[in-house]
This record gives structure tokens, C-alpha cells and sequence, in this order.
């Protein structure tokens, strides 16, 4: 006949011993993947990885993060390393896809933008890219950055009404960061604002007087506005500080063009 006090001592004792011999007397391997990695293989890997990724060599980081990134999925520090490998490769669909991945699994998603939205914009996906920066600018609706990426786009889809509401957010909050500036300055005088827009653009150069787009900006706006040798001075400066900005040669021509001029107001109306 059973003891039935024993096994209730007994069974408690038993489970004990079960758990005393699994953690201690035999340990189970640690976890590292579907394919058997151990955790110095992880290790090896990871500094290789990294040390081909510093050195730009990203054809032959390649079978490193795509190991790592099957083996470890939801781990967004390889499906990031791999998209910038991706990028270099200009395979930009595969390159929105992992920072999909890596704004899903990423304890801090920002650190994904903007490059989800430029790999979409690459991969001639104008809506998807609109729609990934509008999520970078919801993760931080307050950051001067976010808020530029996503009106930057809002930009190239037309809406300068909305671009501008956000530009002058940001323009409020950091007066200084001049491309914000540019911004604003471009939608005032797209949305019929010009002295405005001029007010803003001279405002932008005095910050950023080699910037670029500043400088293409100021040239638009003050031949909007009639000053056209201010204008001619800002595009010529432009072009010595960016000889390659096609854009600005453009506008310097239309200067002395007055069609090319009615034609560039009414690009910016």
C-alpha cells in the first residue's frame, strides 16, 4: 500500500532536484540562434562585422550581417547594419525593408530616419516615403530634425501649406538651424509671401552664408522681389561654392532671361 505522507514529502524534493541538477549540475547552452552559434562565434563575427563595416568594405560585411540577421531577426543593430549595406549596394527596396525591421524592433526607432524614407524615395516609392517620414516625425513631433525630413517631403509632394506649418514650428524652436530657415523661406514665397520669404532667406545667410541651398533660395527670392543683382551676387557665390549645383547655374541664367524669369515666378506660385 502507498505512503501517501512520503510522496507528499517526496514530490516537492524530486522537483527541487530537477531544478538543482538543470541549473546547476548541467546548465542548458545559451540561446544563440536557430543554427548553432555559440555566443564566441557571435562575438567573432560581431567584430568582424563592425571592423569591415568601419572600414567601408561593405560587399564583404555582407555574409556577416546576413548570418547574423537570420540567425537573430528581431535584433535591430543587424537588420540596421545590413540596410546600410544594402544602400552602399543601391538595392534601396531591400534597404527600406530591413529599416522596417529595424524601426519595428528598435527600442529607439528615430535612429532609423531618415534613412527609411530616403531608401523608399530611392526605391521610387514617393508614397511610402511620405508615409515613413511622417512616422519619424511622429516618434519625436518635437525634433527640429524629424520636422525638416517630413516637410522636406511634404515639399516634394506639393504641399507647401502643411511644409510650412511644420517649418515654422521648428523655426520657433531653433531659430539658428538655417536649412529650417531656407525652408520656411521657400514655402512663404511659394505661398505668395515674398518680402517675407526675403526677410527669412537673409536671416538663414546671415548663419549660413556658404550654404548652398541658402544661397539658391536667396537668388529666387530677391529676383522675385526685384533686387536682381543681389540675387545675381548670391547665385554667383553659390557657384563658387558649389560648382556642381546645376540648379544654380539654372537660375543665374534665368536672370538675364526674362521669359526664364516669368517662368521661374511661376514655378514658385
Amino acid at each position: 500500500m502507498l505512503d501517501i505522507p512520503f510522496l507528499r514529502f517526496a514530490f516537492p524534493f524530486a522537483i527541487l532536484y530537477a531544478f538543482f541538477y538543470m541549473l546547476v549540475i548541467n546548465p542548458p547552452a545559451e540561446d544563440t540562434g536557430h543554427q548553432g552559434l555559440s555566443p564566441e562565434d557571435v562575438r567573432v563575427m560581431r567584430w568582424k562585422g563592425a571592423t569591415l563595416m568601419d572600414a567601408h568594405q561593405y560587399d564583404e560585411a555582407e555574409d556577416v550581417y546576413v548570418r547574423l540577421h537570420k540567425e537573430f531577426p528581431d535584433n535591430s543593430v543587424y537588420s540596421g547594419e545590413l540596410a546600410k549595406i544594402r544602400h552602399a549596394q543601391q538595392r534601396y527596396p531591400e534597404e527600406a525593408a530591413l529599416w522596417e525591421d529595424f524601426v519595428l524592433h528598435s527600442p529607439t526607432p528615430v535612429e532609423g530616419c531618415p534613412q527609411i524614407g530616403t531608401a523608399y524615395r530611392a526605391a521610387g516609392d514617393s508614397a511610402k516615403a511620405l508615409d515613413a517620414l511622417k512616422r519619424c516625425w511622429e516618434y519625436e513631433p518635437t525634433n527640429s530634425d524629424m520636422i525638416l525630413f517630413y516637410a522636406l517631403e511634404l515639399e516634394h509632394h506639393g504641399d507647401e501649406k502643411h511644409a510650412n506649418e511644420l517649418y515654422r514650428k521648428a523655426h520657433e524652436k531653433s531659430p539658428e538651424y538655417a536649412d529650417v530657415t531656407v525652408g520656411l523661406a521657400r514655402t512663404e514665397l511659394r505661398l505668395g509671401r515674398a518680402q517675407e520669404a526675403r526677410a527669412l532667406i537673409l536671416q538663414a545667410l546671415d548663419h549660413s552664408p556658404d550654404s548652398p541651398d541658402a544661397l539658391l533660395a536667396a537668388g529666387t527670392i530677391l529676383a522675385r522681389t526685384g533686387d536682381l543683382p543681389s540675387a545675381r551676387r548670391y547665385l554667383q557665390h553659390g557657384i563658387e561654392v558649389s560648382p556642381k549645383y546645376d540648379d544654380m547655374r539654372i537660375a543665374l541664367a534665368a536672370l538675364d532671361n526674362p521669359a526664364g524669369r516669368a517662368r521661374r515666378r511661376r514655378s514658385h506660385s
